[in-house]
């Protein structure tokens, strides 16, 4: 079941502080902050489910203050101004204002928010009628106050765009985007002699002195207005607001003469065809400014505004600049990054490699001969002035969804079709973190640890893998490539239990049968008493501890001389499993906490400070018939928050599969905040690494579980080289393993296969996969990639093809094809094109008379709009083991097929609005039944058994039964309530869960009366 929906998503940039520059991301129901590292990478700081939707997010910053605040509008038909705590890593609220309705409705406000640029007052306005002012201050404690709304409403007015201008510290204006239909409601009912109002910009003006609203000036602009840009005024710029019109910008400022200049345009969009701006963003830098839009190709314009000194504008011009995704929204950081928030398809994220001041770019200037007709030709490039640092997957929109185990794996995979055009992709998603493998090597044995350390501390990358086998140890150094080294000075003919470089660059290796420490040349060696083995270790920079068997303790030091010192010994008469010592904090000589696990299901946290060694702080008491397998004291730094503010926890693993976590005191030791979670059936091993050069554990991710998708690991440590800087390195079995994260943080790892045009539908048939893509956009490049070119030149054509898009096709002109693809490789086995004019619509997988068939529902001439088309016709294929496709016949049908469903051996199809069954037959489908008073149109049909759940596409579900004695179609139950329906799935032979166009998931039941009727039925 999935809810074929796209979200509404917006971008903007927040200041947080002085120094860091985020990005506030709404989509939808959720408000997310992500902000980017020092390699350009973008990171999930916070997301924060609303409860609502939004529809319109904009940030504002008091005078004087370093902060921004964010004002949100909501189906909620309130205004709510949040603002980002660091200490709590959380959005709070400061202000929720209620002004209207609950619900998306065009009278009610939410739809724009403008804000004056020194954050004194917002607008806030619905599409029609409605504007609330809100007057912004601050009290004594610099604490932000909002005033009573004040209303700027006009009756029989549509608001097409709102933005507020740039006045320095005079009253706060906004300019918006209106057109009055009053006199057209006054017109004859004749749609053919009615004049479409005109549009105005009109001017807004707080008086702050008379707390009031009123409207200065209205300026005619064309019909075809849609957007506006306001300029900086003052000392950065002349002010006033660019009106984007479809072709052609217009400068509106009051008592100055208009300014025109025409878009640049691409080579094959013919001049019939309008170029309208769907986004924008400003950049300034000191006294200069530049602004980015975006047409609805997805073509980046750079516009310059030339003016003098009493901020007269003596020219505009407009350059192409380069071509990304069409996005919703785009916003530049002060680091020179460029974020794209896709329309369909991946998010992106560039940084700047120029701002288009190359003389030879192509521009079309205000001081044209033609003005605003002018017509200025491009020929699309690779990017020139963008390079992509990072992408963020995004699903939307979901067209289809399988759910199955393909793999033979025994987890099941979900297989969805994802985008629009060339930006579409079939995707295979699997819970967990996505891995890259860099390298697997067999071993000689199968090893117990591995670990990575350093040649001295002051290197920065590691030196050696040291892999511990049961009787030897393997030492390998890492370079160019990782060898085997002879010469380390390290045992190889024992069981390394531990580990460790110490603050002196000497090393301590730690077995079963004693501690050898390595300082230079120089080699000491510790030797347990007789009869006494060691049990367990850890050690950090400067102490150490052992356990021997028997439950005794020896606390070690290394001191002045680089000697191995010993200093305590204490027996706690319990056998030790697992030891793990604190890392030592940073401004501190030694660390204050041990945890050492017991065999009597006893955790027991002690001191190792001076004068109070193996002092007992705290315990914890673990589960019955659960032990400690495995334990270690983690100090991490807290998610989300720019202070040096660490958090000390204690992390059991049980070998009952349960992983236990506890905040550890930094202070008295007491443990509190106690939490499990359950991992899985086998013991549970802690392995700590870094992650972005954070302490983590492989079991703990930033507080979030993430399971990996992966194989079976025994024991993992981080891996820091000149070739990889993110990765670890693992043992699985008798296999050595170098990987790292693809993207932390995401909850699924995705395998991708890149489609051209649009997809539909997706069936499924035992271990295959068949795709129906449905194409509304033609581009004469796709024949020369799909039939072969050199690896590179294809490689390069896609990639460029993927951000430029296509052009639209002339009217009912469509492309279609039928794919087989392999779910497992996600190879294309087979491909057949249907003709030009002909669009695939509806695919189903079935049976007939023995018969493994693939039935496509094809109609041609197409029109979207009119909803006309001139023929339709069934087309049924056979396949062989090998999954090639061999057409067997066309049946003709007089309407368009909306889906099928296999049948007892027959084909039930929506046609129209009838509901049919079909059998095969030698020339064509045979009709045998027909349901003909069908509310709309079926859009899903489900079966179980003799009954048939179809889902209409207005009036919900009805559920048939098909009588096969009278060979009718019987309608025995329907739903009260009319559905706008989009997908369904039953969940019994009584039951089904379908969703809506309008976001809401459903489950309908069969009530008592009908289950009996049906059963008097049989």
């Amino acid at each position: 079941l999935f809810v074929n929906y796209v979200t509404l998503q917006c971008y903007i940039s927040l200041h947080i502080n002085g120094n860091s520059h985020e990005i506030i991301v709404a989509k939808g129901q959720v408000l997310e902050l992500l902000r980017a590292d020092k390699q350009g990478k973008l990171n999930l700081i916070l997301s924060k489910d609303i409860f609502g939707i939004i529809r319109c997010i904009q940030t504002f910053r008091l005078t004087g203050s370093n902060k921004d605040y964010i004002a949100i509008g909501s189906d909620s038909g309130r205004l709510v101004i949040l603002k980002y705590d660091n200490e709590k890593n959380d959005f709070v609220r400061v202000h929720c204002e209620t002004y209207g309705k609950s619900g998306i409705r065009r009278v009610v406000p939410g739809e724009y928010i403008a804000i004056d640029p020194k954050g004194r007052a917002l607008m806030i306005c619905a599409i029609e009628r409605q504007k609330f002012v809100y007057i912004l201050n601050r009290d004594n404690k610099e604490n932000l106050t909002i005033s009573s709304p004040l209303e700027a409403h006009k009756a029989h007015t549509i608001c097409h765009d709102v933005v507020s201008l740039s006045v320095g510290f005079e009253n706060p204006m906004f300019a918006s985007i209106e057109q009055n239909y009053e006199m057209l409601d006054k017109q004859c009912v004749n749609t053919t002699s009615l004049e479409y109002p005109k549009k105005g910009l009109c001017i807004w003006e707080m008086d702050l002195g008379l707390n009031h609203v009123i409207k200065k000036h209205t300026l005619q602009i064309d019909i075809s207005a849609h957007l506006l840009i306001p300029l900086p005024g003052g000392q950065q710029g002349p002010g006033g607001v660019i009106v984007c019109c479809e072709n052609y910008l217009v400068y509106k400022k009051v008592d100055h003469e208009d300014i025109f200049c025409s878009y640049p345009r691409r080579l094959e969009i013919g001049q019939e065809k309008n170029i309208s701006i769907v986004c924008w963003t400003m950049h300034r830098i000191k006294k200069f400014f530049f602004i980015l839009v975006q047409s609805e190709y997805g073509d980046l314009y750079k516009i310059e505004v030339n003016s003098d000194e009493d901020g007269i504008v003596n020219e505009i011009i407009c350059k192409y600049f380069d071509t990304v995704p069409v996005a919703n929204s785009i916003c530049v950081l002060k680091s020179g990054a460029l974020f794209i928030a896709a329309e369909f398809g991946n998010h992106s994220f560039y940084q700047f490699l120029g701002i288009g001041n190359d003389t030879n770019e192509i521009m079309c200037t205000s001081k044209h001969p033609s003005g605003k007709n002018a017509i200025i030709a491009f020929k699309t490039q690779k990017l020139k002035n963008l390079y992509l640092v990072d992408q963020i997957y995004s699903l939307s929109p979901i067209l289809d969804m399988k759910v199955l185990d393909a793999k033979n794996t025994n987890t099941s995979q979900i297989y969805t079709l994802c985008g629009r055009g060339p930006r579409s992709s079939l995707r295979i998603l699997q819970h967990g973190l996505s891995i890259e493998e860099l390298a697997d090597n067999e071993l000689p044995g199968r090893p117990k640890y591995i670990w990575t350390i350093k040649k001295n501390n002051s290197c920065e990358y590691d030196g050696y893998i040291v892999v511990s086998f049961e009787g030897n140890t393997l030492i390998l150094e890492i370079g160019e490539t990782v060898e085997e080294v002879y010469d380390s000075l390290l045992l190889t003919n024992v069981t390394t239990m531990h580990i460790n470089i110490l603050y002196d660059n000497s090393f301590i290796q730690i077995y079963d049968m004693g501690i050898r420490h390595i300082n230079g040349k120089i080699i000491h060696e510790w030797v347990p008493p007789k009869n006494k083995q060691i049990k367990a270790a850890t050690s950090n920079g400067v102490q150490i501890v052992i356990s021997l068997s028997g439950g005794e303790l020896i606390y070690f030091e290394i001191d002045e001389s680089h000697a191995l010192v010993e200093i305590c010994r204490k027996n706690i008469n319990v056998e030790i499993l697992c030891l793990s010592m604190q890392q030592i904090p940073n401004n501190r000589l030694r660390t204050s906490f041990l945890a050492v696990g017991c065999l009597d299901n006893v955790v027991r946290i002690l001191s190792i400070e001076k004068d109070k060694y193996f002092k007992q702080l705290s315990t914890y008491l673990l589960p019955n018939n659960a032990s400690s397998q495995d334990i270690c004291i983690s100090d991490m730094k807290e998610l989300g928050n720019d202070k040096e503010r660490n958090i000390l926890f204690l992390n059991i693993g049980l070998n009952t599969g349960v992983l236990l976590r506890s905040i550890i005191d930094p202070v008295s030791g007491t443990l509190s905040n106690h939490y499990s979670k359950y991992l899985g059936a086998k013991c549970v091993k802690i392995c700590p690494v870094n992650v972005n050069k954070n302490p983590a554990l492989l079991v703990l991710w930033k507080f979030i579980y993430s399971p990996l998708n992966y194989d079976m690991l025994e024991y993992a440590s981080s891996f820091y080289s000149e070739q990889c800087s993110d990765g670890y390195v693992a043992i699985s079995g008798n296999s050595l393993r170098i990987f790292r994260f693809y993207r932390l943080g995401e909850a699924f790892s995705q395998n991708i296969l890149h489609l051209t045009f649009t997809p539909r539908k997706i069936v499924t048939n035992g271990n295959e996969k068949n795709e129906t893509n449905e194409y509304g956009e033609i581009n004469e490049h796709d024949e020369i990639n799909e039939h072969g070119e050199e690896a590179e030149e294809e490689e390069d054509k896609e990639v460029l093809y993927d951000r430029i898009g296509t052009f639209k096709a002339g009217l009912g002109k469509w492309g279609s094809c039928i794919k087989i693809i392999n779910p497992v490789n996600l190879k294309i086995i087979d491909k057949i094109s249907l003709e030009m004019e002909e669009a695939a619509l509806s695919v189903c997988a079935c049976e007939l008379e023995a018969l493994h068939c693939l039935i496509v529902g094809t109609v041609s001439n197409l029109s979207l709009k009119n909803r006309t088309l001139s023929t339709a016709s069934l087309r049924v294929y056979t396949y062989d083991i090998k999954y090639k496709l061999n057409l067997l016949h066309i049946t003709p049908i007089e309407d368009q097929p909306y889906c099928f469903c296999s049948f007892n051996g027959r084909l039930i199809a929506s046609i129209g609005n009838k509901l049919r069954i079909y059998a095969l037959g030698k020339k064509k489908l045979l009709k045998k039944c027909e349901y003909k008073d069908i509310p709309e149109a079926i859009v899903s049909i489900k079966v179980s058994g003799e009954r048939i759940f179809a889902s209409d596409i207005r009036e919900s579900v009805l559920i048939f039964f098909y009588d096969s004695n009278e060979n009718v179609l019987r309608l025995i139950s329907d739903d009260i309530i009319p559905r706008w329906i989009t997908c369904s799935e039953l969940l019994d032979h009584h039951t089904i869960i379908a969703a809506d166009k309008f976001d809401s998931v459903f489950i309908l039941r069969v009530i008592q009366k009908k289950k009996k009727k049906k059963k008097n039925n049989k």
